[in-house]
């Protein structure tokens, strides 16, 4: 019984085996390599660190028509899921270079056609007939509504004026010279005064 789960444990993903169905998994991918001119497996087993291609320097730059093949062949095998699995059998790629490759130039959903001229509709005003009267007469309103705004503050501006003249006059005028002007108020200051004492 124990045997048993010894040879389970051995066989599963999880501790690096082949597990039951991964057998024919891992030599696709190393013939997928070897067919790239691959080391012949190297990182492909589940042994030693998180990357499978440690071994092998990084490709930069477009991918090959062989690459394509064997990413086209082996995401058909894998499906569009396990990137990390799948960059195991493309040496120099990473998963997410296999991911972007696929998703953004070789998956078959893809749409491949030219651009064509985006027509914008022309907008058709089917609002402003109904109310154009009412936008008219405001427009109206608010012309005369600013000529009486600029004739009031025209003559605010002459009232200022006159107050303003009138307030230089009375700062540099006598007592005198104002009582010369304003005799009724003479009298009534008179007046006060004598009642005063």
């Amino acid at each position: 019984m124990e045997d048993e789960k010894e040879s389970n444990r051995q066989d599963s993903p999880a501790a690096g085996g082949s597990g039951s169905g991964s057998g024919g998994d891992e030599l696709e991918l190393i013939v997928a390599e070897s067919e790239l001119g691959g080391g012949g497996g190297s990182g492909v087993g589940g042994g030693g660190g998180s990357s499978s291609n440690n071994n092998n320097t990084r490709v930069k730059g477009p991918c090959s028509p062989e690459e394509d093949a064997v990413l086209s062949r082996l995401v058909a095998k894998f499906g569009a899921r396990n990137w990390s699995l799948i960059a195991r059998g493309i040496p120099g790629r990473s998963g997410k270079s296999c991911r972007l490759r696929w998703c953004n130039q070789l998956d078959p959903c893809l749409k491949r056609k030219p651009f064509t001229g985006v027509e914008i509709p022309k907008f058709v005003d089917t609002v402003t007939p109904q109310y154009k009267p009412k936008f008219d007469a405001l427009l109206v309103e608010l012309k005369e509504a600013e000529e009486k705004s600029l004739k009031e503050s025209e003559r605010l501006e002459k009232e200022i004026a006159e107050v303003q003249e009138l307030k230089q006059k009375i700062s540099t005028m006598t007592a005198d010279e104002y009582f010369e002007k304003h005799p009724e108020l003479k009298k009534k200051f008179d007046d006060e005064i004598r009642n005063d004492y």
